[in-house]
């Protein structure tokens, strides 16, 4: 299958899950301009809880979330605690986890990647670029050094984690192949403070390109002159050091009290554990006591819709920060049409060159005091330049933004690596509920009239609805028609025969005798929620690119309670599966990269194009097992995805007897082993071509399961079943490409020799 042709971009911040900064500007730019430009986009962020999931951001990028505390090889690092110490173990383990991620996207679910764009601060994705195949196609941002960070948060510079980052940068800057700086004084002032030419010399190509921003987020306010004797002034950032509202006070507590009283300062951002008081803020409050109380308003963190109402009521944005790489709070009170007092670091002087103007620009308390006691005649003049500091912003991002996706182009994207667009999905306007039955009438007997309910109601919404039992034991419409004879000559209710019994074949059985445009498969020991049908269908037109559903599942196994987790159906590297399917997770759309079978939906149409009729593998037979995972995995690897809906809920019996066979007391040793035969047959397929990580998998499977024993003798069946598991499903596993190889492979042509030609030249 054609692998997906994707731009990967790494940070470590991106919203909805984490609160937006400067990377998560230019992630989300970038993805932005790049969907504009035809081409897919993926991103890795970091998560902001321990779970590793993927879901959607309002442009339909797939998200993956990831945490440095899952990275395999830190975890194998942490086992040598002098060598974790030398490398820098904080740092080490999100870049490891980055460089697992993709190695992930890329063997086991088919990404191609064009190019890699990130940024690199504490070097945290240094193991990606260590990768031969990806360094040349990776552009990295360099934002703030660590040697500055060190600086300016006044931390110890004899730390062993802090030598490991200016270690790691230094050896980054020497890697890296391209390397892109946002203004043109920013390249000799980070090579004075990490000297990446210490340990060598560095090959790579560097480049200006000021980083991207999107002007929607921040619309320009009307300024104003001011009306009363008090003029405020806007900072936003977290109050930390490197912000500089130590700067700002001590340049207030400088000027007369009678000028500090026309000064207010509104600060937009949240505190932070700092120094003795664990609060930056009280810190602040204690050295400059007088100059907090008078002049200083703190907001704490706001939403953008509050900030954009702020700068509406302000007079003046400042920047006072100590350091910035290029300094979105800037560039935000810029774009606004505020006038600005800035200090001079980051992109400031950037800007300046290109035409924006300033109140002031400062490098110290004392000429920021200087600004603060002229401010109303600063501000006279300023206003009398009529500069149009925001049309000055946008005509230079238009220029950057071109210049910018043209050395992409020449680097890493070509037309042809863009993927042929699918044609849009059309909305649902007929539903199949295809329930599959064996040996479980009881259990029917409860589901049915669920059933038949939601495609009642479903016809009320006008869809075109119809349920379809797929029978595996002779005479069951006869006893369901015995025990309800009104159901007899319903037409909401169908009935197909599907022989001998196997999930799989009754599956494809109910595809080939159904014909709506969203197919929805749910087991028969399920009792639907209402409104089951409506949410399937609203999950599909809300999210037309997405191929499938997984629907939420109460039951046993899931508590019976709800649940807030979002590492819904993910598929690990180990192959193990987090199930989850009774979240309520509704932050950001969550892709799993499998459903359960109990309740799951499908678009027709496409899935017929990337599979033909019949979807599922039929050679899983025996029990009902890994059917849906082994599908879901086709599916992520032809580039398309699933998405959650939490909305579209059943209650799922588990029912000890039946079909899945694999739950039933008093399964006999060949049963078991026909079992774990499938499971390994999946870990064999996920991980075919990779050796080494599918005896990973298996050698945890086989740790898993072996934990679980209870006894000598209940060990030794244990590893029995096991290693006959893993020999039936490596079995398995080859006699299906063996069959798969003859189909592809085509029949020599035959030679067929005249019999009436001479011998010789029948022989020549």
């Amino acid at each position: 299958m054609a692998s997906k042709s994707v731009v990967l971009l790494v940070s470590n911040e991106y919203p909805p899950y984490s609160s937006w900064g400067g990377n998560a500007y230019q992630m989300s730019h970038l993805a932005k301009l790049l969907n504009e430009e035809g081409y897919a986009v993926e991103i890795i962020a970091e998560s902001h809880n321990g779970e590793e999931f993927t879901h959607l951001d309002p442009r339909g990028n797939l998200v993956h979330r990831i945490h440095a505390d899952r990275a395999y090889l830190a975890k194998v690092l942490k086992l040598f605690p002098p060598l974790a110490k030398a490398l820098g173990y904080a740092d080490f383990r999100f870049a490891a986890r980055v460089a697992e991620k993709a190695y992930e996207l890329t063997h086991l679910w088919g990404r191609r990647l064009l190019w890699v764009e990130t940024t690199s601060w504490r070097a945290q994705t240094l193991l990606l670029h260590l990768q031969p195949d990806l360094n040349r196609r990776i552009f990295v941002r360099n934002v703030t050094p660590m040697a500055e960070v060190v600086l300016s948060n006044r931390m110890p510079a004899n730390d062993p984690e802090v030598r490991a980052s200016l270690w790691h940068e230094t050896v980054t800057q020497l890697l890296l192949r391209n390397r892109l700086y946002s203004n043109e004084d920013y390249r000799p002032y980070y090579e004075r403070l990490v000297r990446p030419f210490r340990a060598g010399w560095s090959r790579a190509e560097e480049r200006v390109f000021l980083l991207p921003f999107d002007f929607s987020r921040v619309p320009r306010v009307n300024q104003r002159a001011r009306a009363g004797k008090v003029c405020r002034l806007l900072m936003v950032g977290r109050l930390e050091p490197r912000k500089g509202f130590d700067t700002v006070c001590s340049a207030l507590s400088g000027i007369t009290p009678e000028s500090r009283r026309a000064i207010r300062i509104v600060a937009v951002g949240r505190d932070t554990d700092f120094g003795p008081l664990r609060s930056y803020r009280a810190l602040l409050s204690e050295r400059f006591p007088e100059v907090v109380k008078s002049c200083f308003e703190f907001r704490g963190a706001v939403s953008d819709r509050e900030l954009q109402k702020l700068m509406g009521e302000v007079d003046v944005g400042l920047v006072a920060s100590t350091s910035e790489s290029f300094g979105y709070n800037l560039l935000e009170l810029v774009a606004s049409g505020l006038p600005v007092i800035t200090s001079d670091v980051g992109a400031a002087s950037e800007f300046e060159r290109r035409g924006v103007g300033y109140v002031g620009k400062f490098r110290t308390a004392a000429e920021l005091r200087g600004i603060f006691e002229e401010l109303p005649e600063r501000l006279t003049r300023h206003r009398a330049r009529k500069l149009d500091n925001r049309a000055t912003l946008e005509r230079m991002y238009r220029d950057n933004d071109r210049e910018y996706l043209a050395f992409a182009k020449g680097r890493a994207l070509k037309v042809a690596d863009l993927d042929r667009p699918s044609s849009p999905a059309k909305p649902i306007s007929s539903v199949d509920i295809i329930v599959c039955s064996y040996e479980r009438f009881d259990e029917l007997t409860v589901s049915i009239p669920s059933v038949i309910r939601e495609v009642a109601e479903a016809r009320k919404s006008g869809l075109a609805c119809w349920a379809t039992v797929v029978y595996q034991n002779e005479g069951l419409p006869e006893r369901v028609y015995s025990w309800r004879p009104d159901l007899r000559g319903d037409d909401r209710l169908r009935f197909v025969l599907s022989s001998p019994p196997s999930l799989t074949r009754a599956r494809n059985v109910g595809l080939a005798a159904t014909s709506g445009d969203l197919v929805v498969f749910v087991d028969d020991d399920v009792l639907l929620g209402k409104g089951f049908v409506s949410a399937h269908v609203a999950a599909a037109n809300g999210h037309p690119e997405a191929v499938g559903i997984a629907g939420r599942i109460r039951s046993r196994t899931e508590k019976e309670q709800e649940t807030w987790r979002c590492d819904v159906g993910q598929i690990r590297l180990t192959g193990h599966i987090d199930t989850n399917f009774d979240s309520l997770e509704q932050t950001a759309p969550l892709v799993p990269q499998t459903p359960m079978g109990a309740n799951m939906a499908y678009r027709r149409r496409v899935m017929n194009e990337l599979f033909g009729d019949a979807w599922f593998d039929e050679e899983l037979r025996g029990s009902a097992f890994r059917e849906e995972s082994t599908l879901a995995t086709r599916i992520f690897r032809a580039g398309r995805h699933l998405v959650y809906a939490p909305d579209a809920v059943l209650f799922h019996f588990e029912s000890v007897m039946g079909g899945c066979n694999n739950r039933t007391p008093r399964r006999t040793l060949r049963q078991r082993i026909r079992h774990y035969g499938l499971d390994h047959l999946f870990l064999a397929r996920l991980f075919d071509g990779e050796p080494l990580l599918w005896a990973g998998a298996v050698a945890l499977h086989v740790r898993r399961d072996l934990g679980h024993a209870d006894g000598p003798r209940a060990l030794l069946a244990r590893l029995v079943i096991e290693v006959g598991g893993i020999a039936r499903g490596r079995w398995l596993h080859a006699q299906s490409k063996r069959d798969r190889q003859s189909v592809l492979t085509p029949a020599a042509p035959e030679v067929v020799v005249p019999e009436a030609l001479p011998l010789m030249t029948r022989v020549s």
